[in-house]
């Protein structure tokens, strides 16, 4: 069902089924959804669009939390701050960006999705880390209006925090010390939440990175 709303096209509670969220586009409910996750049901998430969906098929979005890199799309706090603090007005920015993100998918996560054990596994995360590193040099290349550059920064930089511990957890993998590993972990989070909320914001769907 098609609504006036002013609500920006996010990621909210899905209206029908509180054990999910489900993307607005802006004009309607999208058949987009993934579940809710368990750690994200005592935050206070903002509210989307009262309307009804109309229901095709679901598509549920499934990842393993336990892997590094893969925290990024479950880290989504909707509502912790205004959508102003991220949306970018540079479309021709965000087409580009997104179009370099897609190229990354294909080049570097694809080849490395599959999870691995021991130094196989911090290969995969180094590897994945290094095409991230390359993307994200790009990405500042980009033309861009001088108005939105600090939003943008405050994206990059995220990334350049979430490559940065990737290579710490591959070190802790390599020196088979997993208490080390789960604490870079949560280190990961604030980079985690920064990065999906401006990729969710602003459409960016390929700079979502799924990588397990």
């Amino acid at each position: 069902m098609v609504q006036r709303s002013t609500h920006p096209p996010a990621w909210y509670p899905d209206p029908e089924d509180p054990a999910q969220i489900r993307r607005w586009n802006g004009k309607a409910w999208t058949d987009d959804v993934r579940p809710l996750p368990d750690w994200l049901r005592t935050l206070r998430l903002c509210p989307g669009p009262e309307a009804k969906v109309r229901r095709t098929g679901q598509r549920l979005w499934m990842t393993s939390a336990a892997l590094l890199l893969i925290g990024a799309l479950l880290m989504i706090v909707l509502g912790s701050a205004d959508d102003s603090a991220e949306r970018v007005d540079d479309q021709n920015f965000l087409t580009l960006a997104n179009t370099r993100c897609a190229q990354t998918e294909t080049a570097v996560v694809s080849p490395n999705r599959q999870p691995r054990e021991g130094v196989a596994e911090a290969r995969r995360i180094e590897a994945l880390a290094t095409g991230w590193e390359a993307m994200v040099g790009d990405l500042r290349a980009l033309p861009l209006d001088p108005i939105d550059a600090p939003k943008v920064d405050r994206w990059l930089r995220a990334w350049n925090g979430w490559t940065s511990l990737g290579r710490e957890y591959a070190d802790a993998l390599r020196a088979d010390d997993q208490v080390e590993a789960d604490a870079v972990l949560r280190r990961s989070q604030v980079e985690n939440a920064t990065m999906t909320r401006f990729a969710l914001v602003n459409g960016m769907d390929d700079c979502l990175f799924r990588t397990g």
